[in-house]
């Protein structure tokens, strides 16, 4: 072909060099003029070599029609170039978008996309090239959310329903995460609460009665029999009985005060709150038995089931606070002289909660000021003794 033509004048050039020569340079001034070349001239050069000596003959028809469809495409892929029309190749997505010219030597030229960049919340870019936009990503949508308006995004934010809950806020004695490094405050270490100390010590004072005491070992009707004592406490912050006549006046004033020969009063008896959660103090026990083998003895029982307890105490109310007592036999609480726990008689095990705030009112209780609290229980039956005490009271130094 054509080819073999052209190494034949690189070797011979005084055979066909001239005749070739003439022809290219046709064809490469048509290219310089924007033209398309003039169709034929290589069939032109065939004839001339065709008249010429005949080992100048280099080609046959089928190589000029191939080298003349290819000069007639490379001409007009220039002159779509130089019209603006040549057609374009894109691949690849958002940032990694590219187009490139298909009229490059009139072959398609291989398309490759960019490099994707990092995830940048930005509108309407798709840096990261999977063919959404960035703002559309989750990692996006939570970065330009902040719903609490605290200055924190979603995808930072601890809660992001609560202004008060951020990375890098100061915790406070609220119970909850405030700066987000997945635990609230120390209660103790902040001084939280009404109290800064992890455990409270009630001090009971307990008096030993024997199974023979009429009050004591009664039958045992097993139900709870509120409003055996008066709602107001008396004048010695000791519980009156009230006109019901269940408790025989003469021996049940036996039960809270010192009487030779009828009970025995013991020291003070410790009995610790230990720190259970936020500003909540609990003290519980299956098995309360304070004085076993103590005082008048266990009287042929395995325990000692025969005693009574109490303390007296203070508190600066602050709002908010709560106390449950879960126990048997009898239980009263009163808040600044008023009943507001009641679970008298024999009975099994029973609870009695009192919300201070939804009392405040009937109690007479302001914010700030202090009052006092006073606790009574009785333990007058085998088999069994329960005592627990929660709250978030902060309790100042009892005055047995």
């Amino acid at each position: 072909g054509l080819l073999k033509c052209r190494e034949l004048c690189q070797k011979k050039p005084a055979k066909c060099g001239q005749v070739q020569t003439d022809c290219e340079a046709k064809v490469m001034t048509k290219f310089d003029g924007g033209a398309v070349p003039e169709k034929g001239c290589f069939a032109k050069l065939e004839a001339k070599q065709k008249a010429a000596k005949p080992d100048s003959v280099c080609t046959t028809e089928g190589d000029m029609e191939v080298m003349e469809a290819m000069v007639d495409a490379i001409a007009a892929n220039l002159l779509a170039m130089l019209e603006g029309t040549c057609e374009q190749t894109t691949c690849g997505t958002g940032a990694c978008e590219m187009t490139v010219d298909n009229c490059i030597g009139g072959a398609t030229q291989t398309c490759t996309p960019g490099l994707p960049g990092p995830l940048i919340c930005d509108v309407g870019q798709d840096n990261d090239c999977d063919g959404s936009p960035d703002l559309a990503q989750p990692a996006c949508v939570c970065q330009l959310t902040d719903l609490d308006g605290d200055g924190s995004n979603a995808c930072d934010d601890c809660d992001d329903g609560d202004a008060q809950n951020f990375p890098g806020n100061t915790e406070v004695c609220d119970g909850l995460d405030n700066d987000c490094d997945g635990s609230a405050e120390d209660p103790v270490a902040l001084g939280c609460g009404s109290c800064s100390v992890e455990q409270q010590d009630l001090r009971l004072t307990v008096r030993d009665f024997q199974v023979a005491h009429p009050d004591f070992e009664p039958s045992f009707n097993g139900s709870l029999t509120p409003g055996l004592v008066e709602p107001v406490i008396g004048p010695d912050r000791k519980p009156v009985p009230s006109p019901l006549g269940l408790l025989h006046l003469p021996t049940f004033e036996q039960w809270y005060n010192d009487v030779p020969g009828v009970n025995i009063a013991f020291p003070p008896v410790p009995v610790p709150l230990t720190l259970t959660g936020m500003d909540t103090w609990e003290y519980t026990s299956n098995a309360f038995f304070p004085v076993d083998s103590q005082g008048w003895g266990n009287e042929g029982n395995i325990h000692n089931f025969h005693f009574t307890s109490e303390f007296h105490s203070d508190f600066e109310y602050r709002g908010g606070e709560t106390l449950t007592f879960e126990g048997d036999d009898d239980a009263w609480l009163f808040i600044n002289g008023q009943l507001v726990i009641d679970l008298g008689g024999v009975h099994p095990l029973a609870a009695g909660t009192v919300d201070v705030d939804a009392v405040a009112g009937t109690l007479g209780l302001t914010i700030g000021e202090i009052y006092d609290i006073d606790f009574f229980h009785a333990e007058r039956h085998t088999d069994g003794s329960n005592f627990t005490i929660r709250t978030n009271i902060c309790f100042s130094d009892e005055a047995p």
